[in-house]
């Protein structure tokens, strides 16, 4: 009888387990697609005074509310290479 009640509780652990993995991956999931499109609108933000605002893509930057109060405009430096991409500098 115990076995068979220990059997039944690690069935309903791994549903448990596999529900939540299930919905962490969805969760990640969604969050995945929306980033090129939060990045799109951080890069017409950043130029849209025609030149470069760092401060908009940084801003949107995933987790920036963390990790802003760290890196900040003082001990960064952005520059461009020959082919027009940027670089980002800690």
């Amino acid at each position: 009888m115990g076995g068979n009640r220990s059997g039944t509780i690690r069935k309903l652990r791994l549903k448990r387990v596999k529900r939540e993995t299930l919905r962490l991956l969805a969760k990640h999931a969604a969050a995945c697609e929306a980033a090129p499109e939060a990045a799109k609108a951080a890069v017409a933000k950043a130029t849209a005074g025609g030149g470069w605002d760092n401060e908009a893509v940084r801003a949107a930057a995933p987790h920036a509310a963390t990790i802003n109060q760290f890196i900040t405009p003082k001990n960064i430096v952005t520059l461009s290479t020959s082919d027009g991409d940027l670089v980002y500098v800690i």
